[in-house]
């Protein structure tokens, strides 16, 4: 049968929507994919820990962009064929049409997204988890009738097609542009962002390392040991922490560890002096007194900058704390906490373990922990 112009665009206009609806539909899930895995790679692969916003902003107005054709794609195909154009045209040809009644599976779906979220707003315990169950089977639902109705009228408007023998029009040169333009957008938005964020991690690396370096060359003037992290070898967002041994670790674990920041700021000072239960009080005070004079020595030697001028200061062990040691059990622990003049936090304590537990493995040491807030 013979068709006027108007009706084979309207055929085709019927076969080519539903395509490029599937098609917005599909890449709403792919983009969500692309986007994740372009922010991993910007936190894992290039050790970015700065949120990068405008790609988050791109994404969504691709996410949206693609829900409109989707949207316009799917009304105006099923309005079209419920108009009287449609109608009249299929009565012509007497071909059977699909008219699938969704109504029930809708309700549905609706009702499992509103009774989840419910459960999940009042719900406590299990009743939450199941909330957030039924919450997502009404999503899936919802996804699934849109796609059983999206092929139904593609199925309908195919038959019609087939009938006229009119060609089934191709959507690729529509789906292409759809696909790669907005994928290309947001890749190349996340290139420069990756290229500055390498220039940021290297110019970190390159601060972090000026301290750090600096800090194992003082220490290797006086200490028996120096460790330190590179951080040419690896990046750490954390920072990097150099310690001092003041002896061999078979004879005593005193050290000072000062923990650097990627800005070459120190952010953190721990002095460590380990204490020998077998010996009195009266050594242990002495050696305590004399290993963090050493200790801090270091640290003021080294002449380095911190976050907070608390972090170079020196400190002297609280009067309360000195005499709770000296006349303490070596198996109680002490704890105090100060606040320095700068705000940092600064922790002065006593570690060991109960008497029951102490072997051979265990330790006791006291340790000022200085930290910038």
């Amino acid at each position: 049968m013979t068709l006027s112009e108007k009706e084979e665009k309207l055929v085709r206009k019927y076969n080519l929507l539903p395509q490029v609806a599937a098609a917005s539909l599909i890449m709403d899930f792919v983009m969500c994919g692309v986007w994740l895995i372009l922010v991993m790679v910007d936190d894992i692969v290039f050790d970015n820990r700065t949120f990068f916003s405008m790609g988050l902003y791109v994404f969504l107005a691709i996410v949206v962009f693609y829900l409109l054709i989707f949207l316009y794609s799917m009304f105006v195909t099923r309005f079209g064929m419920s108009a009287r154009a449609w109608k009249e045209l299929v009565q012509k040809l007497d071909v059977w049409q699909d008219n699938g009644d969704y109504t029930g599976l809708v309700a549905g779906a609706v009702g499992l997204g509103a009774a989840g979220r419910i459960l999940g707003e009042y719900g406590k315990g299990a009743a939450k988890k199941i909330g957030k169950g039924l919450e997502a089977a009404g999503a899936v639902g919802a996804i699934g009738i849109t796609v059983g109705m999206n092929w139904e009228m593609l199925s309908n408007a195919r038959r019609v097609a087939s009938v006229c023998n009119i060609q089934i029009p191709k959507a690729k040169k529509y789906v292409i542009p759809l696909v790669l333009v907005p994928l290309a957008l947001l890749v190349g938005l996340y290139i420069p962002e990756y290229a500055d964020s390498m220039r940021v991690v290297k110019e970190e690396k390159q601060l972090a390392a000026e301290t750090v370096y600096h800090l194992q060359e003082e220490f290797e003037k006086t200490c028996y040991y120096v460790s330190a992290d590179d951080p040419f070898e690896e990046y750490q967002d954390y920072g990097y922490s150099v310690y001092g041994y003041l002896y061999d670790f078979d004879e005593q674990r005193s050290y000072l560890s000062v923990r650097v920041g990627n800005d070459g700021l120190v952010t953190e000072v721990i002095y460590h002096v380990e204490l020998d239960i077998q010996k009195s009080k009266q050594e242990n005070m002495a050696l305590l007194e004399k290993d963090l004079k050493r200790l801090y020595g270091l640290l003021s030697e080294a002449d380095v900058r911190a976050a907070s001028e608390d972090l170079l200061r020196e400190y002297a062990l609280p009067e309360d704390f000195m005499e709770t040691l000296a006349a303490g059990s070596y198996y109680d622990e002490i704890n105090i906490k100060e606040e320095g003049q700068d705000g940092s936090s600064i922790y002065f304590s006593y570690v060991t373990e109960p008497e029951e537990e102490y072997d051979e493995y265990s330790a006791s040491y006291v340790s000022i922990s200085i930290r910038a807030n």
